[in-house]
């Protein structure tokens, strides 16, 4: 099996490397640090599977993989976060890129093989810490993908980021009073009074990030 593992954590991705280099089975291992240079090495050649952190410095994983599978239709991606917020729980369950899931920080080698074999093998795997955060999501009657619409949830993103009302409305070509009127309601949706705590509740829900 040829697999790419992208991650910017330098020391972290050559102990990764050495442990699929390890096993038979992987006959070759490239590594990458950024999704820019995980895309160059896709267009370069054919892989079977990816693991990905989907926090990387030049873009998010699950945005990677989408863009992997479009350049590598077949590839098997088998995503790994220290990180498991709301947001990366909402953006797994709409996935259809990313097939396996695992928690970087406390799953073991052992739930990284079993990833990869599940996906290899044409089924979903989320390991059962992973599968935690989900089950919070899911379970939560006052999460913001239940509350907000699918408009409203990027315009938080970007409320989150610090972007201003002209920038938003460029980026999702809409009227700068059209994203105020969202801002409005978003705000009552969420009970929250103004501009600031939306920015402190997108952060803490990892919507910055991911969505």
């Amino acid at each position: 099996m040829k697999i790419l593992l992208v991650d910017d954590s330098v020391l972290f991705l050559n102990l990764l490397a050495g442990a699929f280099r390890a096993r038979a089975e992987f006959s070759h291992v490239a590594c990458a640090e950024t999704a820019a240079a995980a895309t160059e090495l896709l267009r370069k050649r054919d892989f079977d599977a990816m693991l990905v952190d989907i926090r990387l410095p030049d873009a998010n994983g699950f945005d990677l993989a989408v863009e992997a599978q479009a350049i590598r239709p077949a590839l098997k991606i088998v995503g790994f976060s220290a990180s498991c917020t709301d947001a990366t729980a909402y953006r797994l369950q709409h996935s259809t890129a990313v097939r396996g899931f695992i928690d970087k920080h406390r799953d073991s080698q052992e739930e990284m093989w079993r990833a990869l074999a599940a996906i290899q093998a044409g089924r979903r795997y989320i390991s059962a810490k992973a599968q935690c955060a989900l089950d919070r999501m899911k379970s939560a009657t006052d999460g913001f993908d239940k509350l907000l619409s699918p408009r409203e949830i990027p315009i938080l993103r970007f409320v989150g980021s610090g972007w201003p009302d002209e920038a938003i409305a460029h980026a999702l070509a809409i009227r700068p009073a059209t994203v105020k009127w969202h801002c409005k309601r978003i705000m009552w949706k969420l009970n929250l009074h103004d501009r600031s705590r939306l920015v402190v509740y997108a952060v803490e829900r990892g919507l910055t990030k991911f969505c």
